[in-house]
């Protein structure tokens, strides 16, 4: 939420799922251009695909990078703190500001605190789901056909408030995924099982979650910007 969703800065940090390997394709146009073409201004209008965190793995793990391809790991580096600050920046000049005094004269993005606890929890519980089914249920693929090379950019991390239910669920998942946080062995059944009790974990942290927060704040999740018609 917040400044990270405006002008598609969300993708530019994380181009993912990347079913059709445009990572791959974008960053063969830009190495095409030349190290010296590798402007700010030409990595800020590249395809989201071949920006971000995707895009500098899979540059700084190609093993048949050449080293005259350093300057694209830099300029993508470079593109991506200058995405970081942009999204600071927005934080500190207006959206922490909205959100603190959504009631004060001259604030139109939320018109309540009501509204403020409503895109938090929204933010929580789409943030879950997407770990359960896309994170983790993407990779899982099927019992028979796992898609372990679908794992990208994968740890996980919650930091939630004292809601015992809620967080109990969340350490079990984190203990689960302390053996492989790639998840590099889903081809292995037993790997397999293991890496199923953390979606089953993550998923019951959603449910806990609406009890523990919503439920006490009175809200439920509303639509975020991965829900689709």
């Amino acid at each position: 939420m917040g400044p990270i969703q405006d002008q598609g800065r969300s993708r530019a940090v994380l181009f993912w799922r990347d079913d059709r390997d445009a990572t791959a394709r974008g960053l063969r146009l830009l190495k095409a251009q030349g190290p010296d073409a590798l402007t700010p201004q030409v990595m800020a209008k590249a395809s989201v695909a071949a920006r971000g965190l995707g895009a500098l793995e899979r540059q700084m793990c190609d093993a048949d990078a050449q080293p005259c391809e350093l300057t694209l790991a830099l300029a993508l580096a470079d593109d991506l703190a200058a995405t970081a600050d942009q999204i600071r920046d927005g934080w500190h000049d207006d959206f922490a500001d909205q959100m603190g005094y959504p009631e004060q004269a001259g604030k139109t993005r939320f018109l309540s605190g009501a509204e403020v606890d409503q895109a938090l929890f929204t933010a929580l519980m789409a943030g879950l789901k997407h770990l359960a089914d896309q994170r983790l249920g993407w990779p899982l693929g099927t019992f028979d056909e796992p898609q372990s090379l679908r794992a990208k950019l994968r740890q996980m991390a919650a930091a939630l408030g004292p809601d015992p239910m809620t967080d109990a669920a969340m350490a079990r998942a984190q203990v689960a995924m302390a053996g492989d946080p790639a998840l590099a062995d889903l081809d292995d059944p037993s790997a397999r099982f293991r890496i199923e009790a953390i979606q089953t974990s993550i998923r019951a942290a959603i449910t806990h979650a609406q009890g523990e927060l919503g439920d006490t704040l009175g809200i439920r999740a509303g639509f975020n910007a991965a829900d689709v018609d």
